[in-house]
């Protein structure tokens, strides 16, 4: 039975005034993603590092598959820009686990605080991991680190990083919208807003620091004013802040620069056939399964035409509707990348 006295209590640790400052651990495994090669290696450093986050059980299922996207993208070995941020110590244990064979680093939350899956919490644990990953972006941003984060239920095909540096914007989301576009345009007060916060680019530029600020500010005040009937970070930043900078932009007086990046570069599994849209005619997607009662899905299948992959950066899987529908999902995409290794799961077997 669900008792609101416990939920509401809960509140306290992820409404606090002032977010909480980056760990030293935090700032030490950021430069070595940032700069990867050392102090030799600074002038070919992006200063940027890509970032994910998850407990235990998110991890035991997919981390490892995000983690050979990295490794295997078209572009090389990006897992060395990895900082995974564990919840908890269960999920900085799965992380820890699959260094010998990865290039990452691992850090346990200095933070997180809360209950260990969302069942304990309902909606009040997806608003709280929320917050939580706001925080830790600010974190990155205000050690001098671009970021980019993205859920663990990705696949990294190409290298998006200096893709995302060469934009001149502050902060990027992805459109959730099957719609196909110029990428990378800039947002306009006169369209709506329908941008997927599953994947967030943040420049380290003191626009991004206040924007990221605010977007926090927003939902903590929800928080205390709401209880438990908060927005989620994607709501707030679609129906309030968003359109809140867009008007100073229609004014001439922009405070951040925004900018929305397209399925053609950013396919999404939500919008359907829409991730194998690009710009042909030709029948994008074709997805069958076969459900075993042991096992979950078992087969499925993706086509889509050379001429469309070839556009892909990251493909995400954030509306998948069960755990094994975004494996399977997930392991048919790394079955497209070049020389993909087997995955390897006895790391996780028995989380």
């Amino acid at each position: 039975m669900h008792h609101p006295a416990v939920a509401c209590k809960a509140t306290t640790w992820w409404a606090q005034s002032v977010p909480h400052p980056p760990s030293k651990e935090l700032k030490d495994t950021l430069y070595n993603a940032a700069f990867h090669d050392g102090a030799h290696g600074l002038h070919a450093s992006t200063g940027m590092a890509i970032v994910t986050t998850g407990n235990r059980f998110t991890f035991a299922r997919v981390l490892q598959k995000f983690l050979h996207g990295l490794k295997s993208s078209l572009d090389g070995d990006l897992s060395n820009h990895a900082v995974v941020v564990g919840m908890n110590k269960g999920a900085k244990s799965i992380c820890d686990g699959l260094r010998a064979r990865y290039n990452h680093h691992c850090v346990l939350s200095a933070s997180w605080i809360a209950h260990e899956t969302e069942e304990e919490l309902g909606s009040a644990w997806h608003v709280a991991a929320e917050l939580h990953k706001l925080e830790l972006i600010l974190n990155v941003l205000t050690s001098g680190y671009s970021v980019l984060y993205m859920e663990p239920d990705a696949t990294v095909f190409r290298n998006p990083m200096l893709h995302l540096l060469s934009l001149q914007a502050d902060i990027a989301l992805p459109d959730s919208l099957c719609t196909v576009t110029i990428d990378n345009k800039t947002l306009s007060a006169n369209r709506p807003l329908r941008q997927d916060a599953n994947l967030i680019f943040t420049r380290a530029t003191p626009p991004a620091v206040r924007f990221t600020n605010e977007w926090i500010s927003i939902l903590k005040h929800d928080i205390k004013r709401l209880e438990n009937a908060s927005r989620h970070d994607q709501a707030v930043f679609n129906t309030v802040l968003g359109p809140q900078i867009l008007r100073d932009f229609s004014e001439n007086a922009p405070s951040v620069r925004l900018h929305g990046l397209s399925q053609d570069r950013f396919p999404s599994w939500c919008a359907g056939p829409c991730g194998c849209i690009g710009k042909t005619s030709v029948p994008p997607l074709s997805w069958r399964h076969t459900d075993d009662p042991e096992t979950g899905v078992s087969e499925g299948t993706l086509e889509c035409p050379d001429e469309v992959m070839d556009q892909w950066l990251v493909y995400r899987f954030g509306c998948t509707r069960s755990t094994a529908e975004k494996e399977t999902v997930m392991d048919i995409c790394l079955a497209m990348l070049e020389d993909a290794a087997p995955i390897d799961t006895s790391i996780t077997s028995g989380i």
